[in-house]
C-alpha cells in the first residue's frame, strides 16, 4: 500500500521544462523557456513617426536563403522645422536577444526612392587652383606661338533617395506563455541637398535632414520560437560624387 502511495505522488508531481527555473515557484522565472531563436513582432513610435517591424533573432539554419533578419515599415510625416522628407520608408531589420540577462537589441534601417541616380554637367569653381579660364602658351616645332585657354567641366553622380537607419536596446518581461519587450532607440534620417540652380554645382553629399536623431520607442511580442525568413530590400544610401577634366576653351 505505502509503495502505491508512493508511485501515486509522483505521478502527480509538477513536471520542470529543460532548462527553467523554479525560483520563486515560477518554473519559468527566468526566462529560459524561451528559446534563444525566435520571430518578434513589435510597433516603433516616435514624434511625427510609426511603424511596425518583423525580426528574429538566433541563427538562420537556412544558409542557402538569401535572408535579412527582418522587416520594417515606417510611416515618417517630417521634422517640425520642415527639412526632413516624409514619407513611407520601407526596408530590413534586425534584432538580437540575450536569454540570461533578458536583453533585447537591434537595428532598423529603411528607404524611400526619390529621383533616382541620375548625372548632371556643371562647370564649378575648383578652389586652391589658377584662376579659370587659364592661358597655356605652347610653342610648336616651327616656333610658333599659340596660347591655349582652358577651363575645367564637372560631372555630378548623384544617388537622389532618402534613407532612415538607426537602433534601439531594452529588455524582455516573461510572463508565461507571452514574451513582451520595451526598448528605446534613435533614427537618423540622410538625404542629398540640391544646390540652387544660380550656383550650378549639383547636390551636396548625405547630409542629416534634421538637426538631431528622432528618440523612439519599440514596443513587441514573441510570435514565434522559431526563425523566420525575410526577403533583403535594397535600401540605396544617397551619395553625391563629382568629377572634373580640363577641356579648350579658346585658341589664338
Amino acid at each position: 500500500m505505502a509503495l502505491l502511495l508512493v508511485g501515486s505522488a509522483l505521478a502527480f508531481a509538477p513536471v520542470l521544462h529543460a532548462g527553467a527555473s523554479n525560483k520563486n515557484g515560477n518554473p519559468f522565472g527566468n526566462g529560459t523557456f524561451f528559446q534563444t531563436t525566435g520571430t518578434f513582432s513589435a510597433v516603433v513610435r516616435g514624434e511625427n513617426l510609426s511603424g511596425t517591424m518583423l525580426f528574429s533573432t538566433g541563427a538562420n539554419t537556412n544558409s542557402s536563403t538569401n535572408s535579412s533578419g527582418g522587416s520594417t515599415t515606417i510611416s515618417y510625416l517630417g521634422s517640425p522645422d520642415g527639412f526632413s522628407r516624409a514619407g513611407i520608408y520601407i526596408g530590413n531589420a534586425t534584432g538580437m536577444w540575450d536569454p540570461s540577462s533578458g536583453a533585447i537589441s537591434g537595428q532598423i534601417w529603411g528607404g524611400l526612392t526619390l529621383s533616382g541616380t541620375n548625372s548632371t554637367t556643371i562647370y564649378p569653381e575648383i578652389y586652391n587652383t589658377p584662376l579659370f579660364p587659364s592661358p597655356i602658351i605652347t610653342v610648336s616645332g616651327t616656333g610658333v606661338t599659340n596660347i591655349v585657354y582652358v577651363e575645367p567641366v564637372g560631372s555630378n553622380y548623384f544617388n537622389d533617395t532618402a534613407y532612415i537607419s538607426g537602433n534601439f536596446s531594452g529588455s524582455t518581461q516573461n510572463k508565461y506563455p507571452n514574451q513582451t519587450f520595451t526598448a528605446q532607440g534613435t533614427l537618423l534620417q540622410q538625404q542629398l541637398y540640391p544646390q540652387t540652380v544660380d550656383t550650378g554645382e549639383g547636390t551636396v553629399p548625405v547630409q542629416m535632414a534634421a538637426d538631431l536623431p528622432i528618440p523612439i520607442t519599440v514596443q513587441g511580442v514573441r510570435v514565434s520560437d522559431s526563425y523566420s525568413t525575410f526577403s533583403t530590400v535594397s535600401n540605396s544610401v544617397p551619395y553625391s560624387m563629382t568629377t572634373y577634366t580640363v577641356t579648350n576653351f579658346n585658341t589664338f
